[in-house]
């Protein structure tokens, strides 16, 4: 790819803040042709022109919490959620909330980091910056690591769509890189988040961030998509990234929307334990269930390795009640009877809840 102007070296490992702080305004500048993502738009947003994630000049947010929801060694972690994202994905957990960049509110890199600095003093281990997708708003987001202390530990979660421009912005910048490999193949990417040549950009993505910080893959586990999604990207990882920590999910309650290619997923909050976080399954060979760290297992056939980070706790049978706001969502799409089949969430508890139809 050919820059307007290259990116200038800089050691980030000697002044996070301020090499960050300079690549904000180179970041700024790159955005009258920007291709920040690996959808290479090339426009001027500088100008006002939009490209496929709509993105303007100044970033907005919709969250900005202390969250448990994350890998464990991740957690407690100050979570800022960026509105706007380059895919557009049909099983998307937060849908308008993350597609639309002018959603929420504006965001100020003082002010936030002013937050995480508070969050951090009252216990939160790290600083999490994620979406929607957070490379498209690269400007916004190195500014706020320049006002962060030097010793924050910072983790990236991306969708791994972004650019070999991004990655020079982004070297030496994060402590860990949290990506998601979605897609086995290119027509399950295309049909289900309108993204071409996808395996190939995610693959050069996860190789480079394995190379450049510490790395975790997430990977979810779709109905239907065993064959031709979860099996070539484990086989992949396996290969490739064989020490790499991954995150295999099968997720939460799948609700098809009318407007969709596949199915919505949808997710409901513990009520046993209080975490607002999607329930999630780990994966381990014969039922057993590992602690937290990379210890090989094997998919549910025996035959893929996996690393499976989530350390559960005995599982304890109960029943989970929708909250007010998952009966609201719930209604709006259309579901004619709330979920049920067996969930765990990340604090291990086990959730009972009936199929959704719509």
């Amino acid at each position: 790819m050919i820059y307007a102007e290259p990116i200038r070296k800089i050691c980030a490992s000697a002044n996070r803040r301020a090499v960050a702080g300079e690549r904000a305004r180179m970041a700024r500048e790159l955005l009258a042709d920007c291709r920040l993502c690996a959808h290479d738009c090339g426009v001027n947003r500088l100008a006002g022109e939009m490209g496929l994630c709509h993105a303007g000049t100044e970033a907005r947010f919709f969250s900005a919490q202390t969250e448990v929801s994350d890998e464990i060694e991740l957690i407690p972690s100050f979570a800022v959620a960026l509105s706007g994202c380059d895919l557009r994905c049909d099983f998307c957990i937060t849908g308008a909330s993350s597609w639309n960049p002018r959603a929420g509110v504006g965001f100020s890199a003082g002010e936030m980091a002013a937050q995480a600095k508070a969050a951090l003093r009252d216990g939160a281990k790290t600083i999490m910056v994620l979406g929607g997708e957070p490379t498209i708003h690269l400007p916004a987001v190195l500014e706020f690591i320049s006002h962060l202390p030097e010793t924050a530990k910072l983790i990236w979660k991306t969708n791994a769509h972004g650019s070999a421009q991004a990655r020079e912005l982004l070297d030496g910048i994060f402590d860990v890189w949290l990506a998601d490999f979605k897609f086995g193949n290119d027509a399950c990417a295309q049909r289900l988040s309108k993204t071409p040549d996808y395996v190939r950009i995610v693959q050069e993505n996860l190789m480079w961030a394995n190379a450049h910080s510490e790395l975790i893959v997430r990977h979810l586990l779709m109905p239907g998509h065993g064959e031709c999604c979860w099996r070539p990207v484990a086989e992949w990882l396996a290969e490739n990234l064989p020490d790499v920590k991954g995150n295999y999910r099968t997720g939460s309650a799948a609700v098809r929307r009318p407007h969709a290619a596949g199915a919505g997923l949808r997710t409901f909050d513990c009520h046993w334990c209080g975490a607002k976080s999607h329930p999630r399954k780990s994966i381990a060979p014969s039922g057993e269930r590992h602690s937290n760290g990379p210890q090989g297992g094997n998919d549910p056939d025996g035959q893929l390795p996996l690393r499976p980070l989530l350390q559960m706790r005995d599982h304890l049978r109960h029943r989970v009640e929708p909250s007010a706001a998952s009966r609201t969502h719930l209604a709006a799409e259309g579901v004619k009877r709330e979920p049920v089949f067996e969930l765990i969430c990340l604090n291990g508890c086990r959730m009972a809840q009936s199929d959704a139809e719509t």
